[in-house]
């Protein structure tokens, strides 16, 4: 007789999620954030040695 011991555990999430990917034909790096909460959050991004910003900002 054959037995499996298992416990089934909740996902843990995190409160902000982001992805980073450059697009080699334009030079673009694009940056993603997403807050999975219903309040704000406030977060510090820091880019270095990037040559122009132009920021996007979506509402929920």
């Amino acid at each position: 007789m054959l037995f499996h011991d298992t416990e089934d555990k909740l996902p843990v999430i995190e409160p902000l999620y982001y992805s980073a990917s450059f697009e080699r034909s334009t030079g673009d790096v694009i940056v993603k954030f997403v807050n999975v909460q219903e309040n704000s959050v406030h977060a510090q991004v820091v880019l270095e040695d990037l040559h122009t910003i132009t920021i996007f900002r979506i509402n929920k």
